[in-house]
């Protein structure tokens, strides 16, 4: 039950397999969240940015700064892969810079931020060719390669993973 609080969508699963369709598929998603999360927040009260979807989680708040840091991060690995043979990416402890001042700015902030960069990232995205998905990154965190393929499929599951925690805080908020 734990694990539906902190997971509502499920803990993301590494594809064994993908094609072209998968990854056109995980790309639309990535397009889409920034609107998505415009569609929830457009017309949320400004006290509502701090409910959590479970005691001691995230405020919404630092959800939407998360993403956009996360994400921002993300853009990064690819355009390192892309240009680099296994490059070694740097992870970042999101606990941390969750407690940043640049939190307390307006979530819009970040919104915009997501709505500009996500353009950026599908258009790169778009104008791959299939085996440029095989390519790779090393993360030092999980000592592990992880193609841009399954990073696709990664940062699709994290747009949906966090639109659901956000959901779910308010819809705990309205219960």
């Amino acid at each position: 039950m734990e694990e539906l609080n902190i997971y509502p969508i499920g803990k993301f699963q590494f594809p064994e397999q993908f094609n072209l369709v998968d990854i056109n598929n995980w790309i639309q998603e990535i397009e889409n969240l920034p609107y998505q999360l415009q569609n929830i927040i457009q017309d949320l009260p400004v006290e509502c940015y701090e409910y959590s979807y479970k005691k001691e989680g995230w405020s919404i708040n630092q959800i939407i700064h998360h993403l956009a840091d996360g994400h921002m991060n993300a853009f990064i690995r690819f355009k390192l892969t892309l240009t680099e043979i296994n490059p070694t990416i740097k992870p970042f402890d999101q606990d941390l810079w969750a407690q940043l001042n640049d939190n307390n700015l307006s979530t819009f902030i970040s919104l915009q931020i997501l709505h500009g960069l996500h353009k950026k990232w599908v258009a790169l995205l778009k104008s791959l060719h299939q085996d440029q998905f095989n390519r790779t990154y090393f993360h030092p965190e999980y000592k592990k390669d992880f193609s841009l393929g399954v990073a696709v499929s990664l940062f699709a599951w994290h747009g949906k993973h966090h639109l659901a925690q956000i959901n779910k805080a308010i819809e705990l908020k309205l219960k």
